[in-house]
C-alpha cells in the first residue's frame, strides 16, 4: 500500500496532464505493485542468501529516494520511472521485514507479532491516506515527500536490526535439515491474496474519483480510506483470538463474505453513510486476511526458505493490485459509473465466497465423518 500515498492527488494530477489518459495516470499508483511483482521473489531470494537486514536497508534507501523523487519530476514518464523503483523498494521490504518476524518468533507470540504487524499495516494506511489528502489537497506534489520516511526508518534499522541466530552462521544454513513446505496450502495462501489485493485495491485508485463524483473533496478521500486501514488494524489486533476458533478456511469465507456485502452497497443510491460502511467492511476483510495468510506462510517457512516465501507473499499481494488497475478501467466503461464497476466487483466476492463457503462446508464433513469413524472404532 506504500504506493497508495499519492492517490488522493491523482484527480488533481489528471487536470495538471489533461493529455494523458485516466490509465496512465493510474499507473502512479498501480506501478510500483507491477514493480513488486517482477522483482518480489529475487529480492526474497537475495535476502535468503545474503541477509534479510541487508536487503532491507537497502530496500528502504531506494524506497526514500525513488518516492521522494515525485516532488521534483516534471513529467510523467520520468514520474513513472520513479514509480517503478518505489516498488522495488517496496518488495525488499515486504519480503525482508515479514521474513525477520517469522523468525525472530514462533509460536504464539508469532501469531501476535504478525497480527500487530497487519494492524501496523492498516495505520499506514491511516497515515498515508489521510496526511496524503490534506497534502494533495495544497498541491499534488507534496504527497510524494511522504517517502521520506525511509530514510528515518533507515536509520532506526541500522541501530536496532540484526540477523536472526541460527545455530549455525549464515553461510551455514544448508547444514540446517530441509522443512517440507506444504505447497497446497502455500498455493491458497497466495491465491486468497491475491484475489483479495485485486478485490481491496478499487478502493485506492477509484473511490477518489467516486467521492469526486458526489461533490467530495480530496481531504474527505483520504478520510475515508484512512477509515478503511483504522478497521483492518483493529480487526488485525483481534486476529489471535480469532485464529484459535476458526481454521483458515473458515476464515477467509468470512472475510470474502464481508467484500461481497461491502461493494453490492454501491449499488444503493450514493450516499456518504452507506460509502463509509462499505469501506469499514472492506478494512475488517483485509483485516481477517491478511494475518491470516502471513501466519500461515510463517508456519510453512524455515530459514532457508522465509524470505523466499514472503517474495511470493509481497509478488502477489502486489500482483493482485496491478490486475485490478488493468481490469477496472474496462469495468468502468461497461458499466459507464464507478459505483457500477464497484457492483461488478461485489458479484466477484460473491463467487469467491460460494467456493470457500463449499469447501469450507466439504472439510467440515470430512472431518465429522472421521470423527464418527474413530469412535465407531473405539467401541469396537
Amino acid at each position: 500500500m506504500g504506493g497508495a500515498a499519492v492517490a488522493p492527488a491523482l484527480p488533481t494530477i489528471s487536470t495538471v496532464f489533461p493529455e494523458t489518459s485516466e490509465f496512465i495516470i493510474s499507473l502512479i499508483v498501480t506501478l510500483p505493485s507491477l514493480a513488486i511483482a517482477i522483482t518480489g521473489m529475487g529480492m526474497g531470494t537475495l535476502a535468503d542468501k545474503i541477509g534479510k537486514v541487508k536487503i532491507l536497508i537497502i530496500s528502504l534507501l531506494i524506497f526514500g529516494f525513488a518516492g521522494v523523487s515525485g516532488y521534483f519530476l516534471n513529467s510523467i514518464e520520468t514520474i513513472l520511472i520513479g514509480r517503478f523503483f518505489v516498488g522495488m523498494g517496496i518488495a525488499g521490504l515486504t519480503c525482508s521485514c515479514t521474513a525477520l518476524l517469522s523468525e525472530y518468533y514462533s509460536g504464539a507470540m508469532r501469531v501476535k507479532v504478525l497480527s500487530y504487524q497487519a494492524a501496523a499495516t492498516g495505520i499506514g494506511v491511516l497515515v498515508l491516506e489521510l496526511s496524503g489528502g490534506v497534502l494533495a489537497g495544497i498541491s499534488w506534489r507534496l504527497p510524494f515527500l511522504i517517502y521520506g520516511m525511509g530514510f528515518l526508518i533507515t536509520m532506526l534499522v541500522v541501530i536496532s536490526a540484526r540477523e536472526p541466530a541460527y545455530p549455525e552462521p549464515l553461510d551455514g544454513l544448508e547444514n540446517i535439515p530441509e522443512k517440507k513446505t506444504n505447497r497446497p496450502l502455500v498455493a491458497l495462501c497466495y491465491i486468497s491474496l491475491l484475489l483479495t489485493m485485486f478485490l481491496m485495491f478499487a478502493l485506492p485508485t477509484k473511490l477518489t474519483y467516486y467521492i469526486a463524483e458526489m461533490g467530495g473533496s480530496t481531504t474527505l478521500s483520504g478520510l475515508l480510506l484512512g477509515f478503511n486501514g483504522v478497521c483492518s488494524a483493529i480487526t488485525s489486533m483481534f486476529y489471535r483470538r480469532i485464529s484459535g476458533r476458526l481454521e483458515i478456511f473458515a476464515i477467509l469465507t468470512v472475510a470474502f463474505g464481508l467484500f461481497a456485502i461491502a461493494y453490492l452497497l454501491f449499488a444503493i443510491p450514493a450516499s456518504y453513510p452507506v460509502t463509509f460502511i462499505s469501506v469499514c467492511f472492506v478494512g475488517i476483510a483485509v483485516g481477517f486476511i491478511i494475518p491470516t495468510v502471513t501466519n500461515t506462510l510463517a508456519k510453512e517457512s524455515s530459514p532457508k526458505t522465509s524470505g523466499k516465501l514472503m517474495g511470493g507473499f509481497g509478488v502477489m499481494l502486489n500482483l493482485g493490485q496491478f490486475i485490478s488497475s488493468l481490469i477496472l478501467v474496462p469495468i468502468i466503461a461497461a458499466t459507464g459509473s464507478y459505483g457500477g464497476m464497484f457492483t461488478y466487483l461485489g458479484i466477484v466476492a460473491v463467487l469467491v465466497f460460494v467456493v470457500f463457503a463449499a469447501w469450507t462446508i466439504h472439510l467440515r464433513l470430512i472431518t465429522t465423518r472421521s470423527a464418527a469413524l474413530g469412535g465407531n472404532n473405539d467401541q469396537t
